[in-house]
């Protein structure tokens, strides 16, 4: 992608990068949606896609990215949810080594997803990444 805008031929790339890796989420469409709208509506339903978001798509498209090198160095994410869970899962799926720091006050069910699901192991850090932030783990094995 040579520009920070998404084009069709981006989109298809993607596509063709991940098939097979992703769950195939249906589209409904929301009556309620077309007429708040006056238009037809359809939703894409990413709640059944594997992290129960979309946030996995991009993460995987990015970690397919990954030259030999990069893929070797690991991946970092600062988040306390849905992308860090996203990350977190498409780094397992491709054994790549990923850290995810979370803020202290991230909720309870997202660190413990994240470190039962994606087998992440929590560690205290070594020096202040931010006040309270913890570190999490997986080694890619």
């Amino acid at each position: 992608m040579s520009s920070s805008v998404a084009t069709y031929d981006d989109v298809v790339q993607a596509a063709r990068r991940m098939r097979g890796r992703l769950h195939k989420t249906q589209v409904a469409e929301s009556l309620a949606l077309n007429n708040l709208c006056g238009a037809r509506v359809l939703v894409k339903c990413e709640a059944l896609q594997r992290t129960g978001t979309f946030k996995f798509r991009g993460a995987l498209n990015r970690i397919l990215r990954l030259s030999a090198a990069e893929r070797e160095a690991g991946v970092v994410a600062f988040s306390s949810g849905n992308f860090g869970q996203g990350l977190a899962a498409a780094a397992q799926a491709e054994h790549v080594q990923c850290i995810i720091v979370m803020p202290g006050d991230a909720p309870e069910n997202k660190q413990v997803t994240t470190l039962l699901r994606y087998s992440f192991q929590k560690f205290e850090p070594t020096r202040v990444v931010g006040p309270g932030s913890q570190l999490w783990s997986y080694s890619g094995s």
